[in-house]
């Protein structure tokens, strides 16, 4: 049974590769102001594919513990001080999570800072449970969907062999279901659409990207770098004759705008270079699928 933090939650983390630090403390806040354990992720955002080979750190129960991953990965410890030790332009991701739900703050250290987390609810038809981001007053799913039916209990049906059909569809990535826990699912514009998004969230628009333009700050590349924050984890996609394209380089993420009774828009983020693109395409394109929640 995890411990559940009241208030500010502090931690610290230690190595003799960092050489810079700052005093970190937590606080919850929306549906829950309890933090039951908090992960902390460190990697370069610029191999944001390789999320994977990296070390995470839970603190849990009041004692630090270290999840090793990957042989080469770089090694950082937790103990009960309230310091932050990194290196200078480290990207962090700091994940809390109170109950069954999640959420997720980028931090790239400078100074003291008190960081808010904002919880809610985001739980698919099949009881996967899924991170969020606050962004500005909007909420974004910080995961790839994988879910394989709606809301009410209607399946979707698996791609593979009918591809072709102009209905509710989905695919493994390379349809092989070890790849689904890390980029999720892709599915065609007819399943987005189909009601498979946790209750209380939906399929962004272009007019919820606008604003997630204009909401981030202005800089060269900021929204794709703000995208790689959102942990928009490139899956690739699959195209209309079923092949699998550009898988762990570049990301394309339905929109719920139609161009035509063919075509749907999408948005787009290359991982190589941060750049971003807003554009549109026939239906039965495999794309993955991410919601977002406005707050009240």
């Amino acid at each position: 049974m995890r411990l559940i933090f009241c208030g500010i939650l502090f931690f610290s983390i230690n190595s003799l590769l960092f050489s810079q630090s700052i005093v970190v403390s937590f606080v919850g806040t929306g549906k829950a102001k309890k933090i039951d354990s908090v992960k902390v992720i460190n990697f370069d955002a610029k191999h944001i594919h390789k999320f994977v080979n990296v070390n995470e750190i839970v603190l849990e129960q009041g004692q630090s513990r270290e999840k090793k991953i990957n042989e080469n990965a770089r090694k950082i410890f937790l103990n009960q001080n309230n310091v932050l030790k990194y290196k200078k332009g480290q990207l962090l991701f700091i994940e809390a999570f109170s109950s069954n739900m999640a959420t997720v703050v980028p931090l790239v250290p400078r100074k003291d800072t008190m960081i808010e987390f904002y919880f809610d609810e985001c739980i698919d038809a099949e009881g996967n449970s899924y991170a969020i981001m606050k962004v500005c007053d909007i909420l974004w799913m910080v995961d790839n969907l994988r879910v394989t039916k709606t809301n009410d209990n209607k399946i979707i049906k698996y791609g593979k062999g009918n591809w072709h059909l102009n209905e509710p569809l989905f695919r493994e990535v390379f349809d092989l279901e070890k790849y689904s826990k890390f980029y999720g699912l892709l599915y065609n514009w007819y399943a987005a659409t189909s009601d498979i998004l946790p209750k209380g969230w939906k399929l962004p628009s272009i007019e919820d990207w606008n604003k997630f333009e204009k909401c981030t700050m202005f800089g060269k590349n900021a929204v794709g770098n703000r995208l790689k924050e959102l942990r928009f984890i490139p899956a690739g996609y699959c195209d209309v004759s079923g092949e699998f394209m550009a898988t762990g380089e570049k990301g394309y993420w339905w929109l719920s705008d139609e161009y035509d009774d063919a075509k749907a828009w999408y948005f787009m983020l290359n991982n190589q270079d941060a750049s971003v693109g807003l554009n549109f395409c026939d239906k039965k394109h495999g794309f993955s699928v991410r919601g977002v929640k406005y707050l009240k």
